[in-house]
């Protein structure tokens, strides 16, 4: 069985939560087919000024490419704000789908949380092909809320009709939450077969270890601190506000808790601004930029995990791909009821507590009440035990290329 990953922006952001996704899902399942004669390829279209233009951005794309030896193709393509454009980059898709269809004899494109509603049954059946879509979350309310459309505009309706054409087109859909799978068979299609595959990590690299932790501990003076540590990007649903907010609760419950972010060397700035406007004195957080090697070893210095976002069908359906990766390095999440499935798994297993209100302060005093008293009764070894165990059994990739496998055998089944 060849499979084929067809995606939009792989490479733009390096280390977003859609590359880890896609680059991630890509490797253990080229690690598992080929031992029975399948192959992954990956087809990523790229922005020609973006990515192509970027020298820098090339060489991650070459190195990857060296270093994986995954077969690679790249589409470079032009902005699709015009209609001639937009028609080009179309003619560009289906001409390099149809020579990597052809040459590879790929028998499943499985597409990433990218819009080609014109690979429809007609294509289909010229490729000779099935289609799988993999839904990481809303994009046309993700639109929404990054300003790049108003909600009712007719670009949002564009984008929603769009949207709903391409989980029509495709013969199976995979959803990264059951929230969303709920979501999309309730507002947008009720004429899809859904599987769950939530957004996992690779246990290997991410890991737990307490003599690594402790020493690490030691070298960056957190030795004796209550870390509260945040890793990831500032798009517009992720909570920079929240997260302050929270930890200044935590603070006054726990004098010694220290806030450890790390982020993209592109938030610093406006990170730091932040923490000057709510007047955090710099002796009580870390802000750093690592390496996406060292993340690992980082996330293991942490006593929780913050995963805060307000109330917004964004955060209601999403799954973020740093709670696989907190659990497995031995974390318990701090995590605010807006993720619906993170605050069910969260109390359900014990890993961690749920603020079921963000913006209402007794909400958050009882979600920090309630994760103190969990330290309280069973201390930072237990519990990093129980959450990098859910994590090996439920999140690791091998477990979420399994799913992958059972959606594309069911294809070929009908």
């Amino acid at each position: 069985m060849n499979i084929l990953f067809l995606c939009n922006g792989t490479f733009i952001t390096p280390f977003s939560g859609y590359q880890t996704r896609v680059l991630s899902g890509l490797e253990k399942l080229q690690k598992e087919i080929s031992e029975e004669g399948g192959r992954c390829i990956l087809l990523s279209n790229e922005s020609l000024v973006r990515v192509f233009l970027k020298q820098k951005r090339r060489k991650e794309i070459r190195k990857y490419r060296e270093k994986k030896r995954i077969s690679l193709y790249v589409n470079y393509l032009l902005s699709s704000k015009y209609l001639l454009t937009s028609l080009f980059n179309r003619w560009l898709v289906l001409r390099k789908l149809g020579n990597i269809c052809q040459k590879e004899k790929i028998d499943i494109i499985h597409i990433h949380n990218a819009f080609y509603p014109f690979i429809n049954d007609k294509i289909k059946e010229k490729l000779k092909v099935k289609v799988v879509f993999d839904c990481h979350g809303l994009a046309t309310a993700e639109a929404v809320m990054s300003g790049y459309c108003g909600r009712g505009s007719l670009k949002f309706r564009r984008m929603q009709k769009m949207e709903k054409v391409c989980m029509e087109n495709a013969d199976h859909l995979v959803c990264v939450s059951r929230a969303l799978g709920d979501y999309i068979r309730e507002n947008i299609s009720n004429n899809v077969k859904i599987t769950y595959v939530p957004c996992c990590t690779d246990i290997e690299k991410f890991r737990y270890n307490k003599v690594a932790r402790d020493r690490l501990r030691k070298e960056l003076n957190l030795q004796d601190k209550f870390v509260v540590l945040y890793a990831g990007s500032f798009l517009p649903w992720h909570g920079k506000e929240e997260i302050i907010e929270v930890f200044s609760h935590i603070k006054q419950f726990v004098t010694h808790a220290h806030l450890l972010v790390l982020t993209s060397k592109v938030y610093i700035e406006e990170v730091l601004k932040e923490f000057t406007r709510k007047n955090i004195n710099s002796k009580d957080y870390t802000l750093r930029s690592i390496p996406r090697e060292d993340v690992p070893d980082y996330l293991m210095t942490g006593d929780v995990g913050l995963s805060v976002r307000k109330r917004s069908i964004v955060n209601q359906v999403a799954f973020p791909t740093k709670f696989a990766e907190y659990l497995a390095c031995g974390l318990p999440v701090l995590a605010s009821g807006a993720i619906h499935d993170i605050r069910d798994i969260v109390r359900t297993h014990s890993l961690g507590a749920v603020i079921d209100e963000i913006e209402d302060t007794e909400s958050i005093k009882r979600g920090v009440s309630s994760l103190l008293s969990l330290y309280g009764k069973e201390g930072q070894e237990r519990i990093a035990e129980r959450c990098v165990g859910f994590a090996r059994e439920f999140l690791s990739w091998e477990s979420g290329v399994k799913q992958y496998e059972r959606v594309y055998s069911s294809l070929y089944d009908e």
